[in-house]
């Protein structure tokens, strides 16, 4: 019965209501072991006392110990019945929810137990049986045990409330405010936005309506987030805007409730914004318009002027659209409601004259539609463009160009599309994000005010009989069952234009497509995509999309001629230990890779590289990857901690909030900003001058994205300045990590200092002409020499050296897990058990795939596989994608580590293996089945090099990456489709 005691006072004091969340679900799985325990305990116990009652013949439970005890077993059978329902079978209480609302109750019934047991325990010590059976010493022992249990229970407590005693500072009004979490009745892991803002103002009386929260310069707008998702950490600061309740204006509301006053000064600010500043501005362009009407000619200089402020207006008055539309008045808020459509009313009046005046020019200065004069293009934009324009000639209309720039060639390549019949004239353009949207909408207006363009986002309406260029969403046009596509007129198009194109083999843009019939033989739509990196994450080629790449221009070409940002490269590296970070679709699986980096340590040395590489140089705008949101939010803290001006955005940041964030980075209001898979592509920011890579990664295409985004020129701005952070990744079996000098070819293990990426490009181009020389002369050595001319496999000089030489490649160990066996240097073979043979050729600067079925004669002709790269590592893993997704079932036997290799070879593989003179009795089933698709697909043609000479070979291009990706000089293709 003691040990009861002690059982079910642990037991309770595990699940304290000041527990955190995390506590609270290790401590459950302790608490139910724990009582279970002190179950079996308590029942062992009374099962002793009742039958030495029975034995004694003793009255039963007469006294009130007995009693007493006898209720508190029964009490503790209805808890634990109560207990177990409760926390495992939820729903014979009717939902999950009303569960979860009585667990108070168990918790309290545990209370009231507890002192229940602890009473009957101090009756049963103090009985005259104890002191008479009992010695002095276990009497004062069950003292002992009695108060260590009222020591644990409320020492636990204590314990528990000091470690949720969590702080965070509010600044309003020029003071600050500690916020203990103390005081929250879910304490700081449940704590959600509302919570806070209800404490808020409670200390402010500061409607919650016109109430504006920020962390880390982001407004909290969704109450039902959670703090810690929110951005909130431990000794966070947070900004509070708002104003105090006026009594006499609330007074003067429908409802008297001072939440609507606080609806109405939000609409009031909005509204005092667009009634002010914004009515002066639109005075200002309207005359400006007026101006120009009278001139005979306007320059190009002041077309763009009058555009691009049009265009500031339109946008700033959508911007008071959409907060009004933001504001949510219940129905007895008449005031606030009145107040709002007021607001609404004023917002398109004034949107009307920006639109009317915006069309003055635009008719009176109509351009043609085949020639754009205004518009002065760089020589590879004009030769990009009329690339394109000969191969629509030629009959080709499926294109793709690979460049890192390219909305201004998008935007004036659309008038000089050829119109395949007089209905097609319209173009269609698809992104798959906002601010690509946004960007292509502004490029294609500047280029071309003539046509009429609209965007087809969720709620924003397009008039499709009206508009020349309808830029729209792939999410809302490409989901599965989309209404909104059957009311796209296929034969009304010349062309569908795709920004980011490596994208354009996904279901949703596939979805697209086929309704615009672009598959079908007669089908004459142009389709044309750009992207800077002609290359999927998944090793997948865009051939069931694009026909071939018309034009390609790489980074360092760019750079070299001066129409992208020179480009400094300092490399960090962190001692962070990445090998046992699991992989997923060729790269780190997020969830892993964000608990191996997201650590104090990496941070820190994160924030103090940036302060001593590009702060002290002056560095204005810094750009930072991080790895998921959590990351993000944590590295941006400990920039500020550092008293660094900093703010983040991720996939959960409001849109607006997105906008005013990127528009005070823009505008060197914030000088570093943390992101995470949100700036990775077609985002225009080209002010930043320093590129921060805390996020490791193992594609290329990912890696060139995110530093891409320091390319761009801005006025002062002589180069950016890369700083990527070097983890610890080397797995066998595994393609590495991708750093800057795995772009360029160099050794991973040397380190960089404030070098220009041109020099660096120089020194990896003859490194590898070095080492190609090297390999010649051996190659031209070993071939001169007629001894090794006739060299068969019976040579090798052991069997294991001729097992080594099965084993694959490096190249091919890294690049896939399958069991991928290379035939000399420009094919490959996977043999897909019962099914046939995947073979990976190279046919000049590409790699092409085709599938041979087992039981077809080696001479039948193989059909093609969808995929071409100019990297063998590449195609391996587009062919392990098409494989998986045909033969899924079967994906296992195909792995190189695949339990049947193991097993002793077979006689009928020893019969195969004998036609070539080959004993291979100690070989192994798997090694045996390599060696048998080496001979099967031209081995013995090939093998013509000796054992020592492949160990000088390898030896030599040990020094050379294989993913020198940046190194210029190679075919056009080498962005592969």
């Amino acid at each position: 019965m003691t040990l009861f005691i002690v059982l079910v006072t642990e037991g309770v004091a595990l699940l304290q209501p000041t527990s955190t969340v995390t506590e609270k679900k290790v401590g459950l799985k302790y608490h139910a072991a724990i009582q279970t325990i002190s179950y079996i305990s308590v029942i062992t116990g009374f099962s002793f006392i009742f039958y030495n009652k029975v034995v004694s013949g003793k009255p039963h439970f007469e006294s009130v110990h007995g009693k007493l005890g006898l209720f508190v077993f029964i009490y503790l059978l209805i808890q634990l019945v109560f207990g177990i329902t409760v926390a495992f079978v939820p729903r014979i209480y009717g939902s999950v929810a009303r569960a979860k609302s009585l667990w108070k109750h168990h918790r309290v019934f545990g209370y009231v137990l507890l002192v229940l047991v602890w009473l009957t325990a101090q009756l049963g010590v103090r009985a005259d049986y104890m002191y008479n059976n009992f010695t002095f010493y276990l009497v004062f022992l069950f003292w002992k045990v009695f108060v260590a249990c009222l020591k644990s229970f409320f020492g636990y407590r204590k314990v528990s409330e000091r470690e949720i005693k969590t702080t965070v500072t509010l600044s309003w009004n020029n003071k600050k405010i500690q916020l203990n979490f103390k005081e929250f009745p879910r304490g700081f892991d449940e704590a959600t936005v509302k919570d806070l803002k209800e404490k808020c103002k409670l200390l402010t009386d500061v409607p919650i309506a016109s109430m504006k929260l920020q962390v880390s310069g982001a407004n909290m707008k969704d109450n039902t987030a959670t703090l810690t998702s929110a951005g909130v950490c431990k000794n966070s600061i947070l900004t509070l805007n708002g104003e105090k309740v006026d009594e006499s204006v609330v007074k003067q509301t429908a409802s008297g409730n001072p939440e609507e006053y606080g609806l109405m000064t939000r609409i009031a600010k909005v509204v005092d914004t667009l009634s002010d500043g914004t009515l002066e501005q639109i005075s200002e362009f309207e005359g400006l318009i007026t101006k120009a009407q009278k001139k005979k000619k306007l320059n190009a200089t002041d077309k763009k002027t009058l555009q691009d402020r049009g265009i500031f207006l339109s946008e700033k008055i959508m911007q008071g659209l959409i907060s009004l539309d933001g504001v949510e008045c219940p129905s007895t808020f008449e005031t606030a409601r009145q107040r709002r459509r007021e607001g609404v009313k004023l917002s398109q009046a004034l949107l009307e004259r920006v639109d009317k005046s915006r069309a003055i020019p635009l008719v009176q200065f109509r351009l043609s539609s085949t020639a754009i004069p205004y518009a002065k293009l760089r020589p590879y934009q004009k030769e990009c463009i009329a690339t394109t324009v000969t191969e629509i000639e030629r009959g080709c209309r499926k294109q793709i160009v690979s460049l890192p720039v390219g909305n201004v060639i998008m935007s004036n390549l659309i008038p000089r599309i050829p119109c395949p019949t007089s209905k097609a004239t319209k173009v269609l353009l698809l992104a798959h994000r906002t601010e690509l949207l946004d960007q292509a909408h502004n490029q294609i207006i500047r280029y071309n005010p003539n046509l009429i363009v609209h965007v087809e986002q969720g709620k924003r309406k397009v008039d499709i009989d009206k508009a020349d260029v309808i830029i729209a969403s792939v999410p809302t046009l490409g989901r599965a069952n989309s209404a909104k596509i059957e009311n796209y007129d296929p034969s009304l198009f010349k062309a569908i234009l795709i920004d980011e194109a490596h994208h354009a083999v996904a279901s949703t843009y596939m979805n697209i497509l086929t309704h615009f019939g672009v598959y079908e033989p007669d089908s004459k739509i142009l389709v044309w995509g750009c992207s800077a990196t002609v290359r999927r994450h998944d090793g997948l080629g865009l051939s069931d999309v694009f026909e071939k790449i018309t034009y390609h221009v790489d980074f360092m070409k760019m750079i070299e001629q001066g129409y992208l940002s020179s480009m400094k490269v300092t490399t960090v590296n962190t001692h962070v230990d990445l090998e046992n970070v699991g992989i997923s679709k060729n790269d780190f699986k997020q969830s892993e890779l964000s608990r191996a980096v997201n650590t104090d340590t990496r941070n820190e040395v994160i924030v103090s590289s940036w302060k001593k590489y590009a702060h002290e140089q002056g560095r204005k705008s810094t750009l930072v990857f991080a790895v998921d949101i959590d990351h993000t939010v944590k590295l941006c803290n400990y920039f500020l901690k550092s008293g660094i001006s900093a703010s983040f955005i991720t996939s959960q940041t409001p849109a607006l909030t997105r906008h005013q964030i990127l528009q005070d980075f823009k505008d060197g209001k914030i000088p570093v900003l943390v992101n995470c898979a949100i700036l990775t592509e077609g985002t225009d920011i080209p002010c930043v001058d320093c590129i921060l890579l805390g996020r490791p990664t193992r594609s290329n295409t990912l890696f060139q994205q995110m530093f891409g985004r320091g390319l761009r020129l801005f006025p002062g701005k002589e180069d950016c300045l890369l700083i990527d952070f070097v983890d610890n990744f080397k797995r066998s079996g595994s393609a590495g990590l991708v750093t800057i000098p795995t772009l360029l070819g160099l050794s991973t293990r040397e380190m960089i200092n404030d070098q220009d990426i041109l020099a660096l490009e120089a020194r990896a181009v003859k490194e590898q002409q070095d080492g190609e020389k090297e390999i010649q002369e051996e190659q031209e050595r070993t071939e001169n020499d007629p001894s090794l001319v006739k060299l068969r496999i019976t040579q090798y000089d052991t069997l294991n050296e001729l097992m080594a030489d099965l084993s694959g490649s490096n190249e091919l160990r890294n690049a896939s897990h399958n069991g991928w066996i290379d035939i000399g240097t420009e094919k490959c073979a996977l043999h897909v058990m019962k099914k046939g043979y995947v073979v990976l050729e190279r046919k000049g600067n590409i790699w092409t795939g085709s599938f041979r079925y087992e039981n077809n004669n080696y001479r039948a002709k193989p059909f093609s596989i969808p995929l071409e790269s100019d990297d063998m590592t590449s195609a391996v893993r587009a062919a392990d994608t098409w494989v998986q997704k045909k033969y899924g079932n079967i994906l296992r036997q195909t792995a190189r580590n695949a339990g049947f290799r193991q097993h002793n070879i077979s006689e009928a593989q020893k019969r195969a293996l004998s036609r070539y003179k080959i004993e291979a009795d100690t070989m192994t089933k798997g090694q045996a089945m390599d060696l048998l698709v080496k001979l099967k697909f031209g081995q013995l043609k090939i093998w013509k090099d000796q054992v020592k000479f492949d160990k000088a070979k390898r030896k030599v291009e040990g020094k050379k990456s294989n993913a020198a990706v940046l190194v210029r000089n190679r075919h056009m293709s080498s962005v592969a489709v």
